[in-house]
């Protein structure tokens, strides 16, 4: 059986990092190899903490079962295979142990944000290199990493991205043509197989029989006010918030707060919301998958020279939901979506992508 390892980020305060990483792993073991995932390579800044407290905290944080950072390590102890190196010794090992490599989703390839030479496996010297869903996060990889970037993607065998933005961007960048787009590997999972994961949840309050959840990475001051007006606009008037980092400025009148909710928790909100407001892709391919009503809020101004914006157009526009974006100007976003044209399209793009992943691994 091929060793297969999977090189991501699997998140710690956001949940659609730790969820990706958990379906991309989930669905190259369904095809029959042996996978394991490598987050990050502890001796590339030993000095780096998640958290900036002292360490006797952060150990309190982790053994306290009602804290989100313990949920999340729970989490990938329970349902994840996660193997972290901590010196070169132990990497040469793995990287010989291993057959393939594979840079895995989210924005790991976002050098715009962060440029780390082992999202583009540069340790996986005379190993079979592929990328699945890989995202570049931005329309462009900023000019002054082009040509190192460029190196890096020559000695991959199989490249895929998350956005059709990136896969023009990488061509034009490296010169090939067989850059193709699949799915974020949230949608490789059925909604069968996250309900049967969000039954694990475990909640210290009594969710309403109808609410809006609501989940957002950024921090805008705006969000209340856009928020305000989904509850008028929808009618209802239960408001459920999952926080980013245990704080949010969102000003909700008897919101329920729920600070230390985990990856299970999350999928649970979702599946049980009846409608879901949020600025997360992931948020987001959640709510498609579960056929939910939801109310996209832009994180970016289109002006900004880090927007991420183009891969929640990308998302949207390809599954026919782009009125599903918030507006001042108008409320189409609360118009009842037809899932079944989504779910057409999701069925035959989860078919194409898990056809690409097996024959990236086994060709």
């Amino acid at each position: 059986m091929k060793k297969v390892i999977i090189v991501t980020w699997t998140g710690v305060y956001n949940y659609g990092t730790c969820l990706q990483s958990y379906a991309l792993q989930c669905a190259v073991e369904k095809l029959g190899f042996q996978t394991k995932i490598m987050d990050r390579l502890r001796f590339e800044n030993p000095l780096r903490t998640l958290y900036k407290e002292s360490v006797s905290a952060l150990k309190r944080c982790v053994t306290d079962k009602n804290t989100k950072r313990y949920r999340v390590e729970y989490f990938h102890r329970k349902h994840q295979h996660i193997v972290r190196p901590h010196t070169i010794k132990q990497l040469k090992r793995l990287v010989a142990d291993t057959d393939i490599f594979i840079s895995g989703s989210d924005q790991i390839w976002n050098t715009a944000h962060r440029y780390s030479p082992m999202m583009f496996l540069d340790f996986a010297e005379g190993k079979k290199r592929i990328s699945y869903a890989t995202s570049i996060g931005t329309v462009d990889v900023p000019k002054e990493y082009k040509e190192v970037v460029r190196e890096h993607l020559q000695k991959y065998q199989h490249i895929s991205v998350r956005e059709a933005t990136a896969v023009n961007a990488l061509q034009s960048l490296t010169g090939r043509k067989d850059i193709i787009q699949v799915l974020d590997p949230t949608f490789l999972l059925t909604d069968d197989e996250w309900h049967k994961l969000g039954e694990n949840a475990k909640l210290s309050i009594e969710l309403p029989e109808q609410y809006i959840f609501c989940y957002f990475v950024g921090d805008k001051a705006e969000y209340t006010n856009q928020v305000y007006e989904v509850i008028k606009c929808s009618g209802l008037k239960k408001v459920v918030v999952a926080t980013l980092k245990g704080v949010s400025t969102l000003l909700i009148e008897d919101a329920v707060m729920i600070h230390n909710a985990g990856p299970l928790e999350f999928v649970h909100l979702i599946e049980h919301a009846t409608l879901v407001c949020t600025d997360s892709f992931h948020a987001t391919a959640i709510s498609i998958n579960y056929g939910k009503p939801f109310v996209e809020l832009l994180r970016f101004s289109d002006e900004d020279t880090g927007s991420q914006n183009s891969r929640i157009y990308d998302l949207l526009t390809h599954y026919g939901l782009k009125e599903r974006l918030y507006s001042d100007g108008h409320t189409r976003w609360m118009q009842p979506i037809d899932y079944k044209e989504v779910e057409k399209t999701l069925h035959l793009d989860r078919s194409v992508s898990l056809e690409y992943l097996q024959n990236a691994i086994e060709n």
